[in-house]
């Protein structure tokens, strides 16, 4: 993609995508396997969202499904899995689709095949930057991108295990995942940051390990507290003593300190 192209809308970018998933679909309702499968094929090598990528990998892998090449089948579902572990094919169909569909959700049953982390993060002066680790088992991703609430796609950058992204503090963005083809393959939503904070990248921390603890009480607090607390019970016990019957009666305070 160059520096032009990804300064545009994202809308202009995808409709290309979208011509030649609608003829996909229409072949496919019109029983001709063979023009959806090219047609879904032509979808993936343009840019599109993550959404119409689903689209793409589902129809190409029933149209392959109904040719009968069952591994090219689950291929294309096991792709389509990676982006949307939720995607789902349409109701009703023979075990000659729902086979293939099977399998390749079992390649992902113990694995995260792709996701957006952001492991650190440092806000100054208005700009906002990210260390992203990505995880790619389905090795779909080529580049990294953000995306501003307006549909605008900042220049991406080459994939790595690890990259750093510089993005708006003030604004929320997507951090979006794009094969080599441009297409989206997995997404992550950052609301903004207003608030200004300079320093250091830091590492996430959880709210109980970020949350401040209680100073200790000091012993002699303790045993002032104690003492009363000792003192009072005596006195109750033995004034119901004196005011009650049997005329013995057996003081055993007992004193409990809350943690």
């Amino acid at each position: 993609m160059t520096v032009a192209a990804a300064a545009l809308p994202w809308v202009l970018l995808v409709a290309t995508a979208a011509g030649e998933l609608a003829a996909a679909q229409k072949a496919y309702a019109d029983v001709e396997y063979a023009r959806c499968r090219d047609k879904a094929r032509s979808a993936l090598l343009v840019p599109s969202t993550r959404a119409e990528r689903v689209d793409a990998y589902r129809l190409l892998g029933l149209c392959s499904a109904a040719e009968g090449d069952t591994d090219a089948a689950r291929d294309a579902f096991q792709w389509m899995l990676a982006i949307d572990r939720d995607a789902r094919l349409p109701e009703g169909l023979s075990p000659r689709f729902t086979s293939s569909f099977r399998e390749a959700k079992g390649a992902w049953v113990d694995v995260a095949p792709l996701a957006l982390v952001v492991e650190a993060e440092r806000v100054d002066e208005g700009g906002r930057a990210l260390r992203v680790r990505v995880q790619d088992a389905a090795e779909l991703v080529a580049r990294v991108a953000w995306r501003s609430e307006g549909g605008v796609l900042s220049r991406p950058v080459k994939r790595a295990d690890v990259v750093e992204l510089a993005v708006p503090a003030a604004a929320a963005v997507t951090l979006v995942a794009l094969d080599a083809q441009g297409g989206e393959v997995a997404l992550l939503e950052l609301p903004s940051r207003a608030a200004v904070v300079t320093g250091a990248l830091e590492e996430p921390r959880s709210p109980a390990a970020g949350a401040s603890e209680p100073a200790p009480v000091p012993w002699w607090v303790v045993g002032g507290v104690a003492g009363a607390v000792v003192v009072a019970g005596a006195g109750v016990a033995i004034g119901v003593a004196v005011l009650s019957a049997p005329p013995q009666v057996s003081l055993v305070p007992s004193v409990a300190f809350a943690e």
